[in-house]
């Protein structure tokens, strides 16, 4: 049995703001730094050997909270930052609609695109690249993989066979955790964007 336990990052002062973040490098909140604390603890009887992160200090800091109870270093990838969504960075929602439309936010996803943002295409293929890295180097064994809501989705969609066109289905929420097993050359997804740990402090 192999396992992958796919991890958000804690919340940032973007996140409780609704600010799209892509590759910005934001860091904790203080209750980011909770609730990275709260998926450690959720974590700590897992027997890993293994904890992937991207290299945006908001995954990082979530990821070596993680590492602490396991004794184990935490490897940082560039191919698992979160999408950039260039020119949107650091806007709200509402900043967005003002610039750019009332009905922007209602057609991303669906053709219409952040000026400057990467593609679903180039996301999906580092995804895709870093995924079969870490099964190829965890096979019959457990790994941690820490990143992003969008870098996730990727991920998920991949355990569940689907493509892109699925990602706008899937919610992952701060410090949420899911788990992938494979077995006997099956894939399955176990869990998804659980946080009950967070609701035990």
């Amino acid at each position: 049995m192999q396992r992958i336990i796919l991890v958000r990052h804690g919340e940032t002062s973007w996140n409780a703001e609704n600010r799209f973040q892509g590759q910005s490098d934001t860091p904790l909140s203080e209750e980011g730094k909770v609730q990275a604390q709260c998926v450690a603890a959720r974590l700590s009887d897992e027997e890993v050997k293994w904890i992937w992160s991207s290299d945006l200090q908001r995954a990082r800091a979530t990821a070596e909270a993680i590492a602490v109870p396991h004794g184990v270093p935490t490897r940082a990838y560039s191919d698992l930052r979160e999408r950039g969504y260039g020119d949107w960075e650091g806007k709200t929602r509402a900043e967005i609609e003002a610039e750019y439309g009332t009905d922007t936010l209602v057609s991303f996803g669906s053709g219409v695109e952040p000026p400057g943002a990467e593609s679903v295409n180039q996301v999906w293929a580092r995804m895709v690249r870093v995924f079969d890295q870490v099964l190829h180097e965890s096979v019959h064994e457990t790994a941690i993989i820490v990143g992003h809501g969008g870098s996730m989705k990727v991920i998920v969609c991949i355990a569940l066979g689907c493509g892109p066109e699925a990602l706008q289905h899937i919610t992952l929420d701060n410090a949420s955790v899911s788990i992938i097993e494979i077995a006997s050359g099956s894939m399955k997804l176990r869990l998804l964007n659980d946080t009950h740990h967070l609701a035990r402090r």
